[in-house]
């Protein structure tokens, strides 16, 4: 059996800037990284 793994991280960003980072802009970032993983996806499959 083959098995692949795929994970995205949306909040790298997380403690590293004096700013809070709030739960719209990892969601902003999942939406344009999910087009990328789509676009592998679909390459691989």
């Amino acid at each position: 059996m083959e098995v692949a793994g795929i994970s995205m991280l949306t909040n790298w960003a997380a403690g590293l800037r004096p700013q809070t980072l709030h739960h719209a802009e990892v969601v902003e970032v999942g939406k344009t990284a999910s087009l990328y993983l789509a676009r592998l996806l679909k390459a691989v499959v």
